[in-house]
């Protein structure tokens, strides 16, 4: 698989977190939505929906913590924390403005276009290197070109976006 894959890269010994890997980035977009709409709420002087939203992220993780790690350890631990960060992203997408749900579905639209055609391809390969990395690009390729034909993002905000990554130093 994919986080396989990606985590062999980094060494054999992370391989067998590709489960952790899995769950924490599913938990990325709630986490995403509801850190957009702290940082909203927090330069609109909204400090009700702030305490309100980082305080069900943290009994939403204290709950699911207590419930969930002793009896599945660390996958516990990250359910935990994709629970926390999904439950503080409902009265997040509540409060929101409409054309945030556009981009927010979107992107959820690409990410699973990107996943299922990815899977395709995958199946249709043989196993081994080439499969994987033919996989991990073909899912990240699907998934900007849907992102950017659904006008989430431009083509130059990429570029920009590469060039920062490629060279943090000048970004300017």
């Amino acid at each position: 698989t994919s986080p396989h894959f990606v985590l062999s890269l980094i060494g054999s010994e992370y391989v067998s977190g590709q489960i952790l890997l899995m769950i924490l980035a599913v938990g990325i977009l709630p986490f995403a939505v509801a850190t957009n709409a702290v940082s909203r709420f927090n330069y609109l002087g909204m400090s009700k929906r702030l305490l309100f939203i980082g305080s069900l992220q943290m009994i939403g993780f204290i709950v699911s913590f207590i419930l969930l790690v002793p009896p599945f350890n660390v996958v516990g631990a990250a359910l935990s924390i994709l629970i926390s960060y999904s439950i503080s992203c409902i009265p997040a997408l509540i409060w929101s403005e409409k054309n945030l749900l556009r981009y927010i579905g979107n992107t959820a639209i690409a990410i699973i276009a990107g996943w299922g055609i990815s899977y395709i391809v995958k199946l249709s390969l043989p196993d081994g290197l080439i499969n994987e990395i033919t996989t991990l690009v073909t899912s990240i390729v699907v998934t900007m070109v849907i992102i950017v034909a659904l006008k989430n993002t431009s083509i130059s905000e990429v570029r920009r976006l590469l060039k920062t990554v490629v060279n943090p130093t000048n970004s300017n």
